[in-house]
């Protein structure tokens, strides 16, 4: 079947795919661009101009490359290390690291950093117990800076290299690793000349994730950071917006995402170039695994060594937070004596923002989900469909609201849709932040269901056409079955991070419009220890409950 006749047999499908896509991507990012070069009113480069004047930019930009790095190169190391282990040595109890290892990233990043607080905090737990052993008065180690942002990013950054590694260690051919052991080659040169040159896509791909996400987040340097006046790029945008005594406070803005966007946009340009320049022989599909490396006289140590991490980095922020949420008197000792369920008897009972924020925040990951698939769906339909360079030009938009900062998104939200649209408001709504929760995630289920699509021959649409069937009812009776596994599993994809997504609220909200992380983050600002503690474990328990689930299901969809 030619390409133009499929092309024609689309029909509303396509229309309402571009359309979607403009609405969401598009539209906003060119408001970005065109505020970005707006002063008084008037197109100027002064934005730009009074952001290259400013030492402070350039600080921040120097603050945001070298954390970004440094996450990098710790979160990319312990992910890649932990992952040989795991899948290449004979370390005991690899599975069960495997399934702790991952428990960092299932806690939001902002919330790590409450957490953290509590245990190296200037009073938290483990600078007590130091006090207390050495009589000193000064912490030995000050969470609230630039290591201490660093240490919690590269915390809940490295299971993105472990993930990946993981999965690449077991499809790649343990034949080439066997093949030069026989040779007589040692475990250490067989990593360095086979491994890591057939892994190396890779690991740069898995550093090239970890780097954007450490340039893009908000919520540890906000929470570690603006107590002492440590500002990256996306504190810095957050404080522009929040400058109502600018006038020009939204270009302002608008070049600074600019900026953070191009940092973002080189990153990427640059390790697809590196790695183009290369080739890397990668062998693929089920293949041989090799015999595992005996670790012989530091079999024991290092099993020990990985425990302890995983487990600390596991429980030891979630026990100091529990026993904060359940203190009665902060400042007086944790005993049993001083515990209390008042705190989240008050989150959850006697606080009207924190009901709203988890009625907001259901409501909100329930809908952005749910028009998310549905938009993806027919996308992906319309993608699948659609001429090769036509259909890369799809993917690549639709994949700019989740490559691009989540500031940056929240910023080009509020310039698109700050006036009301055919008399309908979206501003100061819930309208504005579903609309950027669907626009940041439906790439997500796009990618799932594109998937299952490029597995399904279009002779079967064909022989639809033929007997008659239109459109719709080819859709809803022949693609439908088989993208459905595609749309459950990415239905959990934007429903789980949507429930507790800062990046993109924290500009977006507006009294009587919180979500969680919205609250648990006011909450932090404002010295709500206790409440902030109890609000939090309420929120990573309600993630932890949706992940169990997805899980569950995504296991099923795969069976079948």
């Amino acid at each position: 079947m030619g390409v133009l006749k499929r092309k024609a047999r689309l029909g509303g499908l396509e229309t309402i795919g571009l359309l979607g896509l403009f609405a969401l991507v598009i539209y906003p990012l060119a408001f970005l661009v065109r505020e970005s070069f707006l002063w008084n009113g008037s197109f100027s480069l002064e934005a730009y101009r009074q952001i290259l004047s400013e030492r402070s930019n350039y600080s921040a930009l120097g603050r945001t490359l070298k954390v970004g790095v440094m996450v990098t190169l710790a979160a990319t190391l312990t992910g890649t290390g932990i992952a040989w282990l795991c899948s290449r040595s004979d370390m005991g109890g690899r599975r069960r690291i495997a399934a702790l290892a991952v428990f960092p990233f299932m806690v939001p990043p902002f919330i790590g950093a409450f957490s953290w607080g509590q245990l190296l905090g200037p009073v938290g737990y483990l600078n007590k117990v130091f006090f207390a052993l050495t009589g000193l008065e000064k912490p030995f180690f000050n969470l609230y800076s630039e290591a201490g942002i660093v240490l919690v990013m590269a915390i809940h950054l490295y299971p993105l290299a472990f993930m990946t590694m993981t999965k690449a260690f077991d499809q790649m051919d343990g034949a080439l690793e066997e093949a030069a052991r026989v040779a007589g080659s040692g475990w250490h040169r067989v990593i360095r000349d086979v491994t890591l040159p057939v892994l190396m896509p890779t690991i740069a791909n898995s550093a090239l994730l970890i780097f954007v996400a450490a340039i893009s987040n908000f919520g540890v340097p906000a929470a570690l950071g603006f107590s002492n006046g440590y500002f990256v790029l996306t504190t810095r945008i957050f404080d522009a917006v929040m400058n109502f005594s600018h006038k020009n406070h939204f270009s302002i803005a608008a070049a600074l995402s600019i900026l953070l966007a191009g940092v973002a946009g080189i990153a990427l340009f640059t390790a697809n170039l590196a790695l183009r320049q290369r080739r890397y022989g990668i062998v693929g599909g089920k293949a041989t695994l090799p015999s595992r490396v005996p670790l012989d006289k530091f079999h024991g140590w290092t099993t020990a060594l990985v425990w302890v991490f995983i487990s600390f980095i596991a429980a030891a922020p979630l026990v100091a937070m529990a026993l904060t949420a359940v203190t009665n008197v902060y400042g007086l000792p944790a005993t049993p004596a001083n515990w209390s369920l008042k705190h989240f008897s008050y989150v959850l009972g006697k606080m009207p923002a924190a009901q709203r924020a988890l009625k907001n925040s259901f409501i909100l990951s329930v809908s952005s989900a749910s028009l998310a698939v549905i938009f993806s769906g027919i996308l992906a339909y319309v993608a699948a469909k659609s001429a090769s360079t036509k259909r890369s030009a799809i993917e690549f938009v639709a994949t700019l609201p989740y490559a691009i900062p989540g500031t940056v998104l929240a910023l080009s939200m509020i310039l698109a849709f700050n006036k009301p649209i055919f008399g309908f408001r979206l501003y100061d709504t819930l309208g504005i932040i579903l609309l950027a929760y669907v626009a940041r995630y439906f790439i997500f289920p796009m990618r799932s269901v594109l998937a299952s699509l490029d597995r399904v021959s279009g002779d079967l649409e064909e022989a639809a056409r033929v007997s008659g069937a239109g459109q719709w009812r080819r859709f809803k009776d022949i693609v439908l079955p088989v993208i459905k596994p595609g749309i459950v599993l990415g239905w959990f994809l934007v429903l789980i991070p949507t429930m507790h997504e800062l990046t993109v609220s924290v500009l977006l909200w507006s009294v009587g419009n919180e979500t969680l992380g919205v609250a648990v983050f006011t909450l932090q600002e404002s010295g709500g220890i206790q409440s902030t503690a109890a609000l939090a474990l309420v929120t990573i328990a309600l993630t932890s409950i949706l992940r169990w689930i997805s899980g569950k299901i995504g296991g099923k969809e795969r069976e079948l």
